[in-house]
C-alpha cells in the first residue's frame, strides 16, 4: 500500500506470512503482525513490453511504482504496456473491493 506523507510516499509490501516491508527514500523497515491478502497475480515476470494482471475480482485502481517509490499514473486496464518502464525491479499495487495488494515485477 502506498501512503502519502506530503512529498514522500511510503510503499508497504505484504508477504504471505504476514510480514511487511516499508520502502521510503532508500530505507527499508520490517514490521510483523499484519494479515496479507493476495488478490491478483501478474505475468510474464520478468516482463518485456506487456504485463498481464489476473484477478477474479474487479479492480478499482492499478498503480505501479519504481524501486525508488516513484509512482507512475494509475491504470484501469488489466494489461499494462511496460515498454517505457526503466529496466529493473518495480512494484504493482492493485486495489479491489477495498483491499490493497502489492507484488514485485522485473522489467527486462
Amino acid at each position: 500500500m502506498a501512503v502519502d506523507h506530503g512529498d514522500t510516499e511510503v510503499l508497504e509490501i505484504r508477504a504471505l506470512n504476514g510480514d511487511t516491508a516499508n520502502y521510503q527514500n532508500g530505507s527499508l523497515g520490517l514490521e510483523v503482525d499484519l494479515v496479507a491478502v493476495v488478490i491478483f497475480n501478474i505475468y510474464a515476470n520478468p516482463v518485456n513490453n506487456s504485463l498481464i494482471i489476473n484477478t477474479v475480482d474487479t479492480t478499482d485502481t492499478i498503480s505501479t511504482y519504481s524501486i525508488r517509490g516513484q509512482k507512475t499514473p494509475a491504470r484501469d486496464s488489466k494489461k499494462i504496456n511496460t515498454s517505457r518502464f526503466t529496466k529493473g525491479v518495480s512494484f504493482m499495487k492493485v486495489r479491489s473491493n477495498g483491499q490493497n495488494s502489492v507484488q514485485k515485477f522485473i522489467k527486462s
